[in-house]
């Protein structure tokens, strides 16, 4: 009987050793799954980053012909803007947002400076105008704003 007994404790030993090797070989799986889930993610939003990327010089191109045309041309301006809008609003869905610029604070990485005005009041290094639009995309920056900054002389 004491063989019976050893062969049980084996068997009792290697089904525990597969058990073990189960559960491992499941928490494994469950990683890998995990893993290519988040892959994918980023493979989606770098493709959309992409594209809205190369969106944004149609969107300038819009809103430079929006400032300069003129209440003359009344339907040709109306139909701009409808296709601004619905330009702008599909680049929002996809997580693009633009940058709030004027009056803020210079911030280099938000902020390209492209020149600077010199005055003896306010605030050093707050932004006086835009020469370009910045973008964000899902937080985070995809074009920096074209700026020009205040410079307090005494």
């Amino acid at each position: 009987m004491a063989e019976n007994e050893v062969l049980t404790d084996k068997q009792e030993a290697g089904e525990e050793g597969y058990l073990e090797q189960i559960k491992r070989l499941q928490a494994d799986f469950e990683n890998w799954r995990k893993r290519v889930g988040e892959e994918k993610q980023y493979l989606v939003e770098n493709a959309s980053s992409v594209v809205v990327e190369k969106l944004l010089p149609v969107l300038d191109n819009f809103e430079r012909a929006l400032l300069h045309s003129t209440e003359n041309e009344g339907n040709l301006k109306e139909g701009l803007v409808m296709v601004y809008r619905q330009l702008a609003e599909i680049l929002k869905d996809q997580g693009l947002v633009p940058m709030e610029t004027i009056g803020k604070l210079f911030d280099p990485a938000l902020h390209e400076a492209i020149g600077y005005e010199e005055r003896a009041e306010g605030e050093d290094h707050q932004i006086l105008e835009e020469a370009r639009k910045g973008y964000l995309f899902k937080g985070k920056v995809m074009r920096p704003a074209l700026v020009k900054v205040l410079k307090i002389v005494k």
